[in-house]
């Protein structure tokens, strides 16, 4: 099954079901098609997040 998210480019590397998240890399030229798949809320840079 392909997500809505590769054929805008991307490649998946985790979903997580239970928060709606898609963890995946793509190029920075594909960005904006990615940001305008249906059921796409939030595109975000790679970066550290910390667990309190």
């Amino acid at each position: 099954m392909s997500l809505p998210s590769e054929s805008a480019g991307m490649k998946v590397n985790g979903v997580l079901p239970v928060t709606g998240i898609i963890t995946g890399e793509v190029s920075q030229s594909k960005l904006e098609g990615l940001k305008s798949v249906t059921g796409v809320a939030n595109v975000e840079s790679d970066g550290e997040i910390q667990a309190i």
